[in-house]
């Protein structure tokens, strides 16, 4: 009897001993799995900044909503007003003129300027049609006729200073768009081969597709924790408030700008980080079985 138990001990260990092979495919696994967590950290973030700072429609809504369009609207009256000097109650013509309406179209158009990449004169049609109502709406008989005439007087002066105010601030921008634009587009291709390998690999290594399935979800869970920290920090860094002074009077409207990309591309890591826990925790069970 003892040497039957001592045989069936043997058998055992044999059974449960790793082989040098075992070891070295655990080995990969762990490698590939890190490395697959610094794919989805660049990943997501091109996803994030394709959805935030590289989309249009993004930046357009950022900048005329809340405190951001006030701030905008509150500097485009004093510049404004400033530049209308040969022009008699210019101030009260700007406050009057120059209102929310007026400013979304005048972020609109300068953002569209900065995304279409052109240098052409900003298309102030919006903003021409806004100020003309804020001047008109409530005026009937001569006293229409004088708010034309002022409008007539008011707009061209209105074109001139934005599009040589404006074009000095809206070039910066576009120059840093296009530079983070090239470097996105430079990294999907790339990424997309790196991706694909490694999940062969992991797949090769892996000795079940629950294993498989399950480091992969290592990878969600690592390389969005880890790419939601590095966002957060990242908007610590000096570099951003030297982005921001770039935008002279209207710092804090890109320090806040800033902050909303930020703060939806650390919910893409948040999804990707879900999205991996939950691989993760769905897999054990295969796991076991093993």
């Amino acid at each position: 009897m003892p040497a039957k138990a001592t045989r069936k001990r043997t058998q055992n260990a044999r059974i449960t001993k790793r082989t040098p092979r075992q070891k070295d495919h655990k080995l990969q696994r762990r490698l590939v799995t890190f490395l697959l967590a610094l794919v989805v950290i660049c990943g997501v973030g091109v996803v994030g900044l394709r959805a935030t700072a590289l989309n249009e429609d993004f930046t357009t809504q950022t900048l005329s909503t809340g405190d951001n369009l006030t701030q905008i609207e509150s500097q485009i009256q004093k510049a404004a007003g400033s530049s209308l000097t040969n022009i008699p109650g210019a101030s009260t013509i700007v406050s009057r003129t120059i209102s929310e309406d007026t400013t979304k179209a005048l972020v609109s158009a300068a953002v569209t300027d900065v995304y279409s990449n052109t240098t052409a004169q900003i298309d102030f049609t919006k903003m021409d049609a806004a100020v003309r109502s804020a001047l008109t709406s409530s005026a009937t008989g001569l006293a229409a006729t004088l708010a034309d005439s002022v409008a007539n007087s008011l707009l061209p002066e209105l074109h001139s200073y934005f599009n040589t105010q404006l074009a000095n601030q809206t070039q910066e921008a576009r120059n840093e768009l296009q530079d983070l634009k090239s470097d996105v587009n430079a990294v999907i291709v790339p990424l997309v081969v790196i991706a694909a390998v490694l999940l062969i690999w992991l797949l090769l290594v892996a000795g079940g597709l629950g294993r498989f399935l399950h480091n992969v979800g290592w990878s969600g869970l690592i390389g969005g924790v880890a790419g939601l920290a590095l966002t957060q920090v990242a908007m610590q860094l000096p570099q951003v408030t030297k982005l921001a002074a770039k935008a002279g009077d209207l710092q804090d409207v890109a320090r806040s700008y800033m902050a909303a990309v930020v703060n939806h591309m650390s919910g893409y890591y948040l999804i990707a980080g879900g999205i991996g826990l939950a691989l993760m925790l769905i897999t054990i069970p295969l796991m076991r079985r093993r």
